[in-house]
């Protein structure tokens, strides 16, 4: 009985396919498995991994109290609510990516939170008497959480689940004899690139409650909340992958 063994050739890297699509109309590679769908290019001299800690500080005066908007008083005695915007597209970081164009990038990160509301009271007597002005801090002061996992697509929001949901209780407030309390607003951190930079940007909406009530009594008053979240930071790691999304290969 006699052993046959196969005639072998070297196999180099990129030889074999385990799959390649090519566009059926002018022959254009639409995908090609020996490029790695995630990964680095080894050809590129700039770092494609590149980590980044957003600190946060009360420097800019974002989380010290917003203006207060115009308010459409409705002269009906009801508590009415609105939406403001405390910032929108507040840059958090500029970080420069050295890559020459624009990336395509993945990102994972986590967070430590350290977060309070605040408010401001605020009324008026029908006769144009300020009966109240202050400002108040929830009960408790700053709460802070660990969000140690890190995430696929970083911390998408400035309050990363679960801390979104916290309820904040004020006590002692004008004239009012029980806790009131309030939840954050909408808030979220978008993450954009161009040639030069990756940018980390942050929005946060908040409430204000307002009040007309006219007759025999009556007054204007109002409940504004914003957030503070002095003393939190942000991690971020980008990796930045080989592809350029003018030029390299997709999956339609």
């Amino acid at each position: 009985m006699a052993l046959t063994i196969p005639a072998r050739t070297t196999v180099f890297p990129g030889h074999d396919y385990g799959m390649k699509v090519l566009d059926p109309a002018d022959g254009r590679v639409i995908f090609n498995a020996k490029y790695p769908i995630f990964g680095s290019d080894i050809t590129n001299a700039q770092p494609q991994i590149v980590s980044h800690r957003v600190t946060v500080t009360n420097s800019s005066g974002k989380f010290s109290e917003p203006a207060t908007p115009s308010i459409p008083w409705i002269n009906d005695g009801n508590w009415h609510s609105m939406v403001y915007s405390q910032f929108t597209d507040l840059v958090m970081a500029t970080i420069p990516h050295g890559q020459g164009r624009e990336p395509q990038f993945m990102v994972t990160g986590s967070a430590s939170i350290r977060q309070t509301m605040r408010m401001r009271y605020w009324h008026m007597d029908q006769g144009g008497s300020i009966d109240y002005n202050s400002a108040y801090t929830a009960d408790g002061g700053f709460r802070p959480v660990q969000i140690i996992n890190p995430r696929l697509n970083g911390p998408e929001y400035l309050l990363p689940y679960p801390t979104a949901f916290s309820f904040f209780q004020f006590t002692g407030v004008g004239p009012y004899t029980s806790p009131i309390g309030m939840v954050p607003g909408e808030q979220y951190i978008t993450i954009s690139a161009d040639d030069t930079n990756i940018y980390i940007k942050g929005t946060f909406k908040q409430t204000l409650n307002h009040q007309r009530l006219r007759g025999s009594f009556g007054w204007d008053r109002y409940e504004k909340y914003w957030s503070d979240l002095s003393g939190s930071f942000y991690d971020f790691t980008f990796y930045i992958l080989p592809y350029d999304k003018e030029e390299d290969i997709y999956i339609r």
